[in-house]
């Protein structure tokens, strides 16, 4: 699932900003992800995908909104079925 979630994020950035190129949202994504000690070195980002702190995502580092979005992740993750 982590495919469709991705694409669905790179869609949401584009629509709220047409002019962003390729290397921004990946840039956007990749510093938004929500930190996850286990996950360092296994994976590239380091962390999980995390929508809200990268919609807010600013330009100046993580942090901006990094409490509230593991919340909403964790809120947004768990009601999903489908497998």
């Amino acid at each position: 699932m982590a495919t469709p979630v991705t694409v669905g994020l790179v869609a949401l950035l584009f629509a709220q900003d047409p002019a962003r190129d390729a290397a921004d949202v990946e840039n956007i994504i990749m510093e938004s992800v929500d930190k996850i000690s286990s996950m360092d070195g296994k994976i590239v980002s380091g962390g999980r995908i995390n929508a809200y702190s990268a919609l807010i995502y600013d330009g100046e580092g993580e942090g901006e909104g990094e409490g509230e979005g593991e919340g909403a992740s964790e809120q947004t993750g768990g009601g999903g079925s489908g497998s």
